[in-house]
């Protein structure tokens, strides 16, 4: 599609979603807050249904991981949800009750995040770390989908931020992909993941961790503002991260297809 052609197309989309919204809330009943379909768009989440239901999907995937390795009440917790996007995951957490704080490399995200949740403390992220939180602050960090778009090295600096601004014996956690979404990239008909098919599930326990960049946002489009021009995709071996994450945390464990069977869980404790 002619990017001017998608441009008028999601700008009438957007001019409608307010009514689309507050029919959605007669039909549902939702009353939580629900994100502009522009911040929405950003994180491929356009579905409301989608966008609420799989938020609370995710964060129950989360929520049950930090119980299973966190023994005190999630109330009396820190946590910091790193690439929050508008909230989809955030905003389920909210009745938890713990201390929460947000961070995004999207300058649209944050703003919508302040406005629909200010006891919230969001900032805006740069690529590449630091976070302007003190060291040692956080009880938990979760990361989804974040990890599994950044290349190898990058992966590492920003392991070691979460390890500086996690508290002794802290708990990050995040999602990646493995073997299931290898499949799933090979066998697949887009385009820009062309590379993928040709990488066999020995290539990957051979390498560790493979990532491939690909265009994906244009440079004048405007809806993506902000965001960088260009986008990746990583894929992990669980014994890669075994062995390469593991200088600053101890691996507790990795749920394969925990997310919606296709993305991996990886909880670590700070060492």
């Amino acid at each position: 599609m002619h990017p001017l052609v998608k441009k008028g197309l999601l700008a009438t989309v957007g001019i409608w979603d307010p009514i689309w919204i507050q029919w959605y809330r007669l039909k549902s009943g939702e009353k939580g807050p629900i994100p502009p379909f522009k911040n929405r768009d950003r994180i491929g989440a356009r579905d409301i249904d989608w966008f609420l239901r799989s938020g609370a999907a995710d964060h129950r995937t989360f929520h049950d991981a930090i119980g299973r390795w966190e023994s005190r009440d999630p109330a009396s917790l820190t946590i910091l949800d790193f690439g929050a996007g508008c909230g989809r995951i955030l905003q389920h957490f909210i009745p938890d009750g713990p201390a929460l704080a947000a961070s995004d490399v999207d300058p649209t995200a944050i703003e919508y995040l302040s406005k629909a949740f200010p006891a919230i403390r969001s900032v805006v992220n740069s690529s590449r770390p630091s976070l302007p939180f003190a060291g040692g602050q956080f009880d938990c960090m979760y990361a989804f989908s974040v990890w599994t778009h950044l290349p190898v090295a990058l992966q590492d600096e920003w392991l070691t931020e979460a390890c500086r601004i996690l508290k002794p014996g802290g708990l990050l956690l995040i999602s990646t992909m493995g073997y299931r979404a290898l499949k799933l990239l090979r066998e697949g008909n887009n385009p820009l993941e062309s590379d993928w098919h040709a990488i066999s599930d020995a290539d990957l326990k051979a390498r560790g961790a493979i990532y491939y960049e690909y265009p994906i946002f244009s440079q004048d489009d405007e809806l993506f503002s902000g965001i960088s021009a260009s986008y990746g995709v990583a894929v992990h071996d669980p014994g890669y991260i075994r062995r390469a994450w593991s200088a600053d945390f101890e691996v507790l464990e990795i749920v394969e297809g925990a997310f919606r069977e296709h993305q991996d869980l990886v909880v670590l404790r700070k060492s």
